[in-house]
């Protein structure tokens, strides 16, 4: 391995980072030999640690979608006895659609890549890195979230997390 630039195993799919392990020494008895296993139980470890993040990611957005959906369809009871929604507007959600955010998360490089999507936008903007309390206020047009409360569950924005936002009209971006 001398003289070749080091290798980030961590950014390879475990398929490929099994592949590119070499080692100097000999297998011992047709076994990964002693040099090497340190090396492979780190690639595997690293691997595995970026796909339960991944998972997490996952689980959070389809919580996060279990809660909108709960807080949309349930009213909330106001002064002179009248109910009103608590999220208003359109609403949007994610379900079933987790694993898509999460892998163009994967893909996605901060420092050059912005992402300008669709009306479906929460699994993204959250996959992106926005603060789930900081989304969900935006949702109940609160001053505390992303657009001022302004935009509602179509319209997240966060230009640090290179999220330019949702769009609710198809074809508008």
């Amino acid at each position: 391995l001398a003289g070749r630039p080091p290798l980030d195993v961590a950014t390879l799919p475990l398929h490929e980072a099994l592949r590119v392990i070499q080692c100097d020494a000999p297998p011992l008895r047709g076994s990964i030999s002693r040099a090497c296993r340190g090396d492979l139980e780190t690639i595997v470890g690293k691997a595995l640690e970026k796909e339960r993040d991944r998972l997490r990611m996952m689980l959070l957005i389809r919580r996060f979608e279990e809660t909108t959906y709960r807080e949309y369809t349930t009213p909330r009871q106001i002064e002179g006895g009248g109910k009103e929604m608590k999220i208003g507007g359109f609403c949007h959600l994610y379900s079933g659609q987790e694993a898509i955010a999460v892998a163009i998360r994967a893909l996605f490089d901060k420092e050059k890549d912005e992402l300008i999507n669709a009306y479906r936008c929460h699994g993204h903007s959250l996959a992106l890195g926005m603060d789930p309390k900081v989304v969900m206020a935006e949702m109940f047009g609160k001053a505390t979230g992303c657009a001022k409360g302004k935009g509602g569950s179509m319209h997240l924005f966060d230009a640090e997390a290179g999220n330019h936002g949702g769009h609710g009209i198809v074809g508008a971006h």
